[in-house]
């Protein structure tokens, strides 16, 4: 393979998997989404089987039930911020801990995130020369599916100092680019019942 093109850039570059797992499952009656069942297993152990093999190491964000996931291997994040404030918060605390140059953001609400999903998102961040990448399913925009340089942590620190919490409206503030997964819209099942 010709080493200039995207994959054999992604390839060069060392990129981090960031499971969000530490919201405060308002929409499954204040379940711990992660730990949820999902089919033979939990949600984060099938998001975490189809995510490792795609990156070069995994962070988990998780505020609560931290005896249960540090069961998992995997270096684990909580907010910096009090009060639980929102996916930014997992993110920021993430990118504060790698020393990766990409990072691949994947939500614990939609179990099975495609084989491809970080290899996609990645060219487009090089290939487009954005800051960050996110998916469209081909009816809507997947915001917490994102491929981002970590680069972008001194942007996100801004902007949660300014009190907002909107991933959209950080969005807007970056170069990014949307990376078309119509082909693959059911990877995106959002599953919010427990």
């Amino acid at each position: 393979m010709n080493g200039s093109t995207p994959h054999a850039i992604m390839m060069a570059m060392k990129t981090v998997g960031i499971i969000l797992s530490g919201g405060q499952g308002t929409r499954v009656d204040g379940a711990d989404k992660g730990l949820l069942p999902w089919r033979k297993t939990t949600r984060i152990e099938s998001v975490i089987s189809a995510l490792r093999p795609q990156v070069d190491c995994l962070l988990i964000s998780c505020n609560r039930n931290i005896d249960r996931y540090s069961t998992l291997g995997y270096p684990l994040v909580q907010d910096q911020l009090p009060g639980f404030q929102g996916p930014l918060a997992g993110i920021a605390a993430a990118l504060e801990r790698t020393e990766c140059d990409v990072a691949v953001v994947v939500p614990c609400d939609c179990p099975e995130p495609a084989a491809d999903l970080a290899m996609r998102l990645v060219d487009a961040l090089e290939s487009h020369g954005a800051q960050l990448s996110y998916a469209h399913d081909g009816n809507r925009n997947q915001y917490l599916f994102t491929a981002m340089r970590v680069a972008c942590l001194e942007s996100l620190h801004d902007y949660l100092a300014t009190g907002q919490r909107s991933v959209q409206g950080w969005h807007r503030v970056l170069d990014c680019i949307a990376v078309d997964f119509s082909d693959r819209a059911a990877d995106f099942s959002n599953f919010n019942s427990p």
